[in-house]
């Protein structure tokens, strides 16, 4: 794997340039190990300082698949893709990882057929929940990405119908944890952080539901779910929550319809979206 950056800033030294990006001690060590960094094409070590202008090439060895993770020859609906990444418009009834009730079919695996050695998901979405899932080709850009300096930047955006009149917009701060008696996610004082923005875009009188722009401020499980039935509207076709299940879909009415990041390795903005699937575009022609 080579990866290249130019210094457009101020010079500073190979390490202190990688640590900024979101390399930590074991990251540099490993570098240190198995890589090897170059300044302008010539091998150099941490300590060498990288000058505003001069490139820096990072070449690690590629990494190898796992043989316990399957490959799947089902298809990908892949919206965007480039040596780091890979963003796939994600079906309903399609796990987003291994587990022991998924079989050998998820995400994870049909990346893994689509030729991703090791698949890294950096977003994930329940099994009924359709939309936009990115994942990185390797770890490397799942561990930048998930580094301070620019997981703050990655923003999800989802469409939901919900049930009932929501005010025009508002912020929902509840804390959210596991249940006593099974997996729902409810609202408790001992809970961890939870926040949801939400915007009405519209309301169907046909459908007594709302129509609302969603933004993850947290990525609880089942957050958007647990949160607007925590506020007396559930999202239609979503039994789990006790939402109503006689509006025309019998899955949860949620769909993750934009994610937007900083690419830690080009350093600027990416914005990625997913059509609405058959289901839910019907529901909002005929509300």
């Amino acid at each position: 794997m080579i990866f290249r950056w130019q210094n457009t800033g101020q010079a500073q030294t190979v390490g202190g340039f990688l640590s900024w990006l979101g390399c930590g001690k074991h990251g540099l060590r490993r570098i240190k190990r198995i890589g090897q960094c170059q300044i302008q094409e010539h091998p150099v070590r941490l300590n060498a300082i990288f000058e505003k202008g001069q490139w820096l090439t990072l070449i690690l060895p590629d990494e190898l698949a796992d043989p316990q993770v399957a490959s799947s020859q089902h298809p990908l609906t892949v919206l965007w893709e480039n040596q780091n990444w890979l963003a796939v418009n994600k079906p309903i009834r399609l796990a987003s990882v291994p587990g022991p009730q998924v079989g050998t079919d998820h995400v994870v695996s049909r990346a893994k057929g689509y030729g991703v050695a090791k698949p890294h998901l950096v977003t994930r979405l329940d099994f009924d929940t359709s939309g936009v899932l990115l994942i990185a080709k390797h770890g490397f850009g799942q561990t930048l990405l998930a580094a301070a300096r620019f997981h703050p930047l990655l923003e999800k955006q989802y469409l939901a119908w919900v049930a009932g009149m929501l005010p025009a917009q508002g912020k929902i701060t509840l804390p959210l944890g596991h249940g006593p008696t099974d997996y729902r996610q409810q609202v408790l004082a001992t809970g961890q952080r939870a926040e949801t923005q939400y915007q009405r875009l519209a309301y169907s009188s046909h459908l007594q539901a709302s129509l609302v722009q969603i933004c993850l401020l947290t990525g609880r499980t089942h957050q958007i779910r647990a949160h607007f039935a925590a506020l007396g509207h559930p999202l239609l076709g979503d039994a789990l929550y006790e939402g109503p299940l006689d509006r025309g879909i019998q899955r949860p009415a949620l769909h993750a319809v934009q994610l937007s990041f900083q690419d830690p390795f080009e350093l600027i903005q990416r914005h990625l979206q997913a059509p609405l699937p058959d289901d839910l575009r019907q529901l909002k022609n005929h509300a």
